[in-house]
Parts: structure tokens; sequence; C-alpha cells
């Protein structure tokens, strides 16, 4: 799955290997802007998801191991990111 795509069934398969790999999915819309000369709508949303032992285990095995280490948590602070998690969600799963 490279490059560009479009249409309501990719959407749909990105959405349904997204809710098979995090827990506690909340999208939230931050903003809707309508583009006449392109007619296209851009959507911006806050995204956020619970990473479980099965998401590592699942997505992201190369970080779950056994081992004991160290968490570092930061509270207080916002962060903002543009990022595109499907596509790598996605190669890992083999899609």
């Amino acid at each position: 799955m490279d490059g560009p795509m479009r249409g309501p069934e990719v959407v749909l398969t990105y959405w349904r290997l997204f809710s098979l790999s995090f827990d506690d999915i909340c999208v939230e819309t931050e903003r809707l802007d309508k583009r006449v000369e392109s007619n296209t709508l851009v959507v911006t949303t806050a995204t956020s998801v619970t990473i479980s032992k099965d998401t590592l285990r699942l997505v992201f095995p190369h970080l779950d191991s056994n081992k004991k280490g160290l968490l570092e948590l930061r509270y207080g602070s916002e962060r903002r990111s543009q990022s595109d998690m499907l596509t790598r969600m996605l190669s890992l799963l083999g899609g």
C-alpha cells in the first residue's frame, strides 16, 4: 500500500486495522476546511490511543521484551505532531 489511495474502502481498511491494533481510540475533529478550488474537504483531528501489551506484541514487536526498562513520562506539556502512523503500521503488519 504505497502512494496515495482514495475512497471509502481504503478508509475503512485503515480504520479496521487501526481498531484491531490499538485500544481506547478517541478521535476528535478540531477543524474542517473546504477547498473550493480543488473540491476537497480537509479534516484536522486529534487522536489518542492506548498502547497495550497486545499492541506492542502485534504492531511493535521490536519494542516488546520481557526485560525491565525505564519509562519517562512528562506531564503538563502538550505536544503536537503531524504523522502518518497508518502507513508504518500497515507495513509492520505486512500490508
